[in-house]
């Protein structure tokens, strides 16, 4: 598996749309085209989401995740300040799904002056 990213997210990631890091654009073939739709695992749900590249008036590239986000971000509940990670599958045709996503939620701990990270399991 290659991490795409990891992002704590803000109000709007969990309000709205999940704005994705242009370093990760590359994974999702875009080709020209404004957005491309992909699946997702996490925990035996297969989620179905939207890549859109949203030019910004500077010209620069915005990627935003939507589609089945909301319900990813509801069955999770998940709040601003908890983290996603999001993984591409090194074999997508071997796989139910190309993609993986993951859920963290900072522990109230830090251990050797690190936060502490869980699993988000909820579904």
């Amino acid at each position: 598996m290659i991490k795409l990213f990891e992002k704590k997210l803000s109000s709007t990631d969990v309000d709205k749309r999940l704005a994705v890091p242009t370093s990760s654009l590359w994974a999702f073939d875009l080709h020209g085209a404004e957005e491309v739709w992909f699946s997702a695992i996490n925990g035996g749900m297969i989620l179905e989401f939207c890549c859109r590249n949203r030019p910004t008036p500077e010209g620069h590239t915005r990627l935003e995740l939507f589609g089945d986000w909301r319900r990813f971000v509801a069955s999770k509940q998940l709040r601003a300040g908890d983290r996603v990670v999001l993984y591409k599958r090194e074999h997508e045709a071997e796989a139910e799904a190309p993609f993986i996503i993951e859920a963290q939620r900072k522990l109230m701990i830090r251990l050797l002056g690190e936060d502490i990270w869980a699993w988000v399991t909820i579904n």
